[in-house]
């Protein structure tokens, strides 16, 4: 009986070593994971800020062409209006007796009425 005591007594030893052992090495690596989660908030945070930048300059290039493009669309009109105005006062001037010239100018005249206008409206 007393041999059965004492392998009674050596498993319980061996159980409990066996689950402090456990324990304590799952309480290491709760330990251990902890300063990594702070480097890894860190390592967000410096992504995020990175991120956030690299958007404001994305952002700030396409505004810089849009206004670019902005300010070469009016150029472009105001050649064409000038062009238009150009080929117009020119067509008059040379065939000032020509009845059709006189129809197709007086269908123009609304756009050439407006051509003050659109050239300053394309200089502000």
């Amino acid at each position: 009986m007393q041999g059965d005591t004492s392998a009674i007594i050596w498993f319980a030893q061996a159980g409990v070593f066996i689950v402090a052992l456990v324990a304590g090495l799952f309480f290491a690596k709760g330990k251990k994971s902890a300063p990594a989660s702070d480097l890894n908030k860190r390592r967000i945070k410096r992504d995020m800020n990175d991120t956030k930048t690299h958007y404001k300059n994305y952002r700030d290039s396409v505004h810089s062409e849009f206004k670019g493009l902005n300010s070469s669309i009016k150029e472009m009109n105001k050649a064409y209006g000038e062009l238009y105005e150009h080929l117009a006062n020119g067509g008059v001037k040379l065939s000032l007796s020509s009845s059709e010239l006189k129809n197709l100018m007086q269908q123009d005249s609304d756009f050439i009425d407006r051509l003050p206008q659109i050239k300053n409206s394309s200089k502000g």
